[in-house]
């Protein structure tokens, strides 16, 4: 038969169905057929069609269809030998004669095929056959191969010591020089390149120093006033729903317990890029796998107006570091105090109970709509635990309404010893998410003070006949039994507005003074004047008391944006 094309190979993409693939060439036996899956030559699962002796165009069948994307081969491949005799005088075999013809030619034309894909040299190259160093030499491994300075032939040479040799490795290195090529590491997000005369490369990266970059206080959760343990916080917690300065833990309507604590399970320095002591961990110690409509368990910073101004109107990145036993959509939100305009997006937790730093980009607050700017609820920062289908947003956008999570998002509160721990929160202006900034510990007590005060040393809970260390004292100056002592208490810090006062007796389990001498109580206290800066108590003597014997009480003031 005659061979009109010069082909032996043909190419097919897998699609993961096709089990069936043509071979348009001229073939005369089934060993002819080679067939190769991604360059690989495979020796099963397939069969080529039958081929008669005159030769045929055949198919070769899968058993198991090639994967999608996978490049399917077929070559024709004929042994380079002749094994047909003929006998002098004898009669003209032309079938034969011809087999044999096209054999030869599918050789050259597997030969040609071969040398299409060979490195060749030009066809004006005077260079005689020239030899490529032995591979198999060790001497040899690793070297790079190039045309010898005077143009003979080939040479090996080390690529370490080449000059196009680049030390780059990491997508944002620079490349420097000095008496060498060197590599001048990527830095952090947020840092800036710099002069810098000790660097061996006059150059070295440093963080964006910000005066207080963080609009969030205690997003490290360094301070907690109130106590470190808050256990059994559910919707009808009729306590204070703080625990560490300036955070809410809050649940409406739904069934959930859980207890809510500071925690040393913190990121790693590698991770976070600096020490952390604390993270605020929820623990669900009664689960709730029925949610209503209107049910939610969240985190809340609630942002002062003075300080949510700077960031009014504005694009800003929520950043934070999150361990959570829920796998999947989170959902965080912010919206104005009055609940009225709210931006929700999502998060994806990757790994369950495993550190993940997350960013969140939020558009710029809209004008309209009504927004504190000065010393009541700028805006409310949340991370939804658990959230009603009501209070379902769409995500990314501002919208009109109260709303706190976002389509999908798991529901902590399924699975009794679920967690969720979160550290470093920052919010900041800007499209770019900066490395948490370090703030002192006392600069971070400073600012929370604003909001919360107490009597109690820095370590103990504020409660009723928790000892006299720390508690304010006032001698007797009345006559026993008539309302004539008084004891004013400055604040250490002024208070956003008049806060809200709650007494403790330093010795018994209740809210009055106490007569330390006479380890007896007072049987009225009253808070006559109370102000940012401070507050008097007026109480009448306990029963036995004499002038100048000394009274104590311990006091919380709290002028939270509540």
């Amino acid at each position: 038969m005659s061979l009109p094309s010069s082909s032996n190979t043909i190419q097919h993409i897998g699609d993961g169905v096709t089990t069936v693939f043509s071979f348009p060439y001229l073939t005369y036996n089934t060993e002819h057929v080679k067939v190769y899956l991604d360059d690989v030559l495979t020796l099963t699962g397939f069969t080529v069609s039958s081929i008669p002796p005159e030769g045929a165009l055949p198919t070769v069948t899968f058993t198991v269809p090639p994967a999608s994307g996978v490049k399917l081969t077929i070559k024709r491949v004929v042994p380079v030998t002749q094994l047909s005799t003929y006998a002098t005088g004898g009669a003209f075999p032309a079938k034969t004669v011809e087999k044999n013809f096209d054999l030869a030619t599918m050789a050259i034309q597997q030969i040609q095929e071969g040398l299409d894909r060979s490195i060749q040299l030009s066809v004006s190259s005077t260079l005689p056959t020239s030899l490529f160093p032995d591979v198999s030499d060790p001497a040899n491994y690793g070297k790079g191969l190039k045309i010898k300075d005077d143009g003979t032939g080939f040479d090996l040479y080390n690529i370490e010591t080449s000059p196009v040799t680049s030390p780059l490795t990491t997508k944002g290195d620079l490349y420097t020089f000095s008496s060498a090529a060197a590599r001048l590491p990527v830095g952090t997000d947020g840092q800036v390149l710099s002069a810098s005369s000790v660097a061996g490369t006059g150059l070295a990266w440093t963080a964006i120093s910000l005066p207080v970059p963080n609009s969030i206080i205690n997003g490290n959760f360094d301070v907690w006033q109130r106590g470190t343990s808050f256990p059994n916080r559910s919707s009808a917690d009729p306590g204070s729903r703080y625990f560490a300065d300036r955070w809410i833990f809050s649940i409406g309507s739904s069934g959930a317990v859980c207890t809510v604590s500071r925690s040393t399970d913190v990121p790693t320095v590698a991770q976070a890029g600096m020490l952390v002591n604390y993270s605020h961990r929820v623990l669900v110690t009664t689960l709730d796998n029925t949610i209503g409509s209107t049910e939610f368990v969240q985190i809340v910073q609630k942002v002062e107006g003075f300080n949510w101004r700077q960031l009014a109107q504005r694009p800003l990145t929520l950043s934070f570091w999150v361990k959570s036993s829920k796998t999947g959509t989170h959902g965080v939100a912010v919206s104005n105090n009055a609940a009225t305009k709210s931006f929700v997006a999502g998060f994806t937790v990757i790994a369950a109970d495993t550190w993940e730093y997350k960013t969140i980009s939020i558009p710029a607050s809209p004008a309209a709509g009504v927004w504190n700017y000065t010393d009541g609820g700028g805006a409310n920062i949340i991370f939804s635990l658990l959230t009603g289908s009501n209070l379902i947003g769409t995500p990314n956008v501002w919208q009109d309404g109260n709303f706190q999570g976002v389509p999908g998002q798991v529901n902590l509160m399924d699975t009794v010893a679920n967690q969720f721990l979160l550290t470093n929160v920052k919010l900041e202006a800007g499209n770019l998410a900066t490395p948490y900034t370090f703030e002192p510990f006392e600069q971070t007590l400073l600012r929370c003070l604003r909001y919360c005060e107490k009597s109690f040393p820095y370590n103990i809970a504020p409660a009723q006949n928790a000892g006299n260390i720390g508690a304010c004292s006032m001698q007797i100056q009345g006559v026993p039994g008539n309302v004539g002592t008084y004891m004013y208490i400055p604040f250490k810090v002024m208070k956003r507005a008049v806060p809200i006062i709650t007494t403790y007796n330093p010795s018994a389990a209740n809210a009055l003074v106490r007569n330390v001498i006479l380890g007896a109580d007072t049987t009225l206290n009253s808070q006559s004047i109370v102000g940012e800066q401070g507050f008097r108590m007026a109480f009448e003597s306990a029963t036995g008391s004499s002038e100048q014997q000394m009274n104590g009480l311990h006091w919380l003031a709290e002028a939270e944006t509540y």
